[in-house]
């Protein structure tokens, strides 16, 4: 992804987007989607690229934050992402209990079938 014509990095891949992309769900959803993917892959990286396990906790998310060099002087951004996060948290934290899954086992894949369901 580029920004202000600097690289930075995203937690979801190029396929991931493209399989949003041709979910054949609403602009609306797929945008959810992506919020909510984008989300689950800052978790994941967290996690040491756990593909299982709890989401973490928010002192680990705050550090974890305050590691991006990019962020680390814009409180504003700060609070509002770790708002998001805790919001996204929960959605996932609920899936996954759906799916009878850790939340950090829930896949682009599982994202888009439970959209697509609740459609």
């Amino acid at each position: 992804m580029v920004d202000s014509g600097k690289l930075t990095s995203s937690p979801l891949s190029l396929e991931d987007i493209q399989k949003i992309d041709e979910s054949g769900l609403s602009n609306i959803d797929r945008h959810y989607l992506r919020l909510l993917a984008h989300c689950l892959g800052c978790f994941k990286s967290i996690s040491a690229n756990s593909l299982s396990g709890p989401i973490p906790n928010k002192a680990d998310r705050l550090e974890w934050l305050m590691m991006q060099s990019d962020y680390i002087n814009d409180k504003a951004f700060i609070s509002a992402f770790l708002e998001q996060l805790d919001i996204a948290a929960s959605q996932l934290e609920r899936l996954a209990k759906e799916r009878k899954m850790t939340p950090l086992e829930l896949t682009i894949d599982e994202l888009i079938n439970a959209i697509i369901i609740q459609s």
